[in-house]
């Protein structure tokens, strides 16, 4: 049995990005093997089992064929036969078709993960020209030599550096190019949604799709694939979309093949574009709600009904709908309007509902009106994207830069002003309790009295003025 890794892992390692999970293929084995080997089946029908030690996925080389419509209408073939590069031609793009082989892999667990640089010298990668891709002079010696020649990628010369790449991915990476692997790639409506959250997740580093795969997947839109999607995968690429680096990226994608108005109507394209220009805003629940913050309560329903988001989410956008626009005027309204909002946003209430609407609200409010010194961060990460072009290592400190600004628009500005004000009118009404109020008084009356001794604290509640360094927790 021979043992590789495969796909993500691959890919991020040579782009010099952080590497979660790691898959592995395993070329020649059985379920038999596996399990005396004392890996777990994860499915009974799946040829997937976990490692007994490190718990990550080790999958039979396997071939797919589709049979019948929907995501599980594919016929499954898993023998010692089939070969890794059948196993790579069924995946649905060449950044995530190539593998590096794992010595030892299956009855030992990999040792503590290596930098980058010490993984490519191993492997003996090499691309002079784009210096994010390689090590060092050292790994020249691994076959790639010239990089002019992006077909020797595919030849036994890459096989001998530790890197399979039987489609061309790493002259894809070079190129900074997404491109389908093979005309499998329509079997599955949900790879032009993986699509678009690829080429979200990718943007910053200067990725765009391939002129023929664009054109695939138009044609896939206009063949009405994307109406045997279920719900439930596409809320799921949705959600991964929302905490790519350029989340604007993935929806203005799906509106140049047409998807878009299948998918989410609700959603103006205007709006679309005005998140593309904020990088400050950098949670899923702030570009979510920015999204809708001004859409129609039947609007914000009608989408989270349809992609069933949980019960949570929907709460969350339909406050911000009904009341980003009062939650900036704190201070400007009276005591009951601003008792009202209180108590439409689960202030009084127990868990993290209040919270979450008004740290959404502060974070879209920061984004657009950043204090200087965000704004000056700004300026220095654009100086950084414009030198990622002509760097790698620029690259990888530009992606630390974005971060870092997107930290800093989320924890200054005027939003978190605003939030800091709402927080302590929280605070003083919340403490209102029966021990409060006159004695003796129960039910409605009860109530009632809370509710006068809240707006009473309201109305003798000296706000601060705003602060720049408020934390916004």
């Amino acid at each position: 049995m021979e043992t590789y890794l495969v796909g993500g892992a691959v890919r991020d390692g040579l782009l010099g990005l952080p590497v979660g999970e790691r898959d592995y293929v395993v070329v020649g084995g059985t379920p038999a093997q596996m399990r005396a080997l004392g890996f777990k089946a994860v499915g009974r029908d799946f040829p997937v089992f976990l490692h007994p030690q490190t718990g990550e996925e080790y999958a039979l080389a396997r071939t797919e064929r589709k049979v019948g419509p929907g995501h599980q209408g594919f016929a499954m073939h898993a023998s010692p036969e089939v070969t890794l590069e059948e196993d790579l031609l069924r995946r649905d793009l060449t950044i995530n078709a190539m593998a590096k082989q794992e010595q030892g892999a299956l009855t030992n667990p990999r040792p503590p993960a290596l930098p980058v640089n010490a993984e490519a010298v191993q492997g003996g990668l090499t691309d002079p020209q784009r210096p994010d891709l390689t090590a060092n002079a050292k790994a020249a010696q691994g076959g790639l030599a010239d990089p002019q020649r992006p077909d020797l990628t595919a030849s036994a010369e890459a096989a001998q550096g530790g890197l399979i790449d039987p489609y061309g991915g790493l002259a894809d990476l070079r190129a900074r190019r997404l491109r389908h692997v093979s005309a499998a790639f329509v079997e599955d409506p949900l790879r032009v949604l993986r699509l678009a959250r690829f080429k979200a997740r990718l943007h910053h580093l200067g990725f765009a799709v391939a002129a023929e795969t664009l054109a695939l997947a138009r044609q896939m839109v206009a063949d009405g694939l994307l109406q045997e999607l279920t719900a439930e995968r596409v809320l799921g690429e949705l959600k991964k979309a929302l905490g790519t680096e350029s989340p604007a990226e993935f929806f203005l994608f799906l509106v140049e093949v047409s998807a878009h108005d299948g998918l989410w109507p609700e959603i103006e394209t205007d709006r679309l574009r005005g998140l593309a220009k904020l990088p400050g805003l950098r949670s899923a629940e702030a570009r979510l709600g920015y999204l809708f913050r001004e859409a129609d309560a039947e609007a914000v329903k009608g989408f989270c009904q349809r992609l069933r988001w949980p019960r949570k989410t929907a709460w969350l956008l339909e406050r911000i709908g009904a009341r980003w626009a009062d939650w900036q005027r704190v201070g400007a309204l009276d005591a009951a309007e601003t008792l009202a909002l209180l108590h439409d946003t689960a202030a009084f209430r127990q868990g993290d509902s209040f919270q979450a609407f008004n740290t959404a609200c502060a974070e879209m409010l920061n984004a657009e009106t950043p204090s200087k010194a965000t704004a000056e961060s700004g300026k220095a990460t654009a100086e950084s994207g414009k030198a990622a072009a002509e760097s790698g290592k620029a690259a990888a400190e530009s992606g630390k830069a974005t971060a870092e600004s997107g930290k800093a628009a989320a924890e200054s500005g005027k939003g978190t002003e605003l939030a800091a004000l709402w927080r302590s009118l929280q605070q003083a009404t919340s403490a209102v309790s029966a021990a409060d109020v006159a004695a003796g008084l129960q039910g409605a009356e009860l109530g009632a009295a809370i509710e006068a001794e809240r707006l009473q604290r309201i109305a003798k509640q000296q706000l601060p003025p705003p602060r720049g360094s408020a934390p916004n927790e």
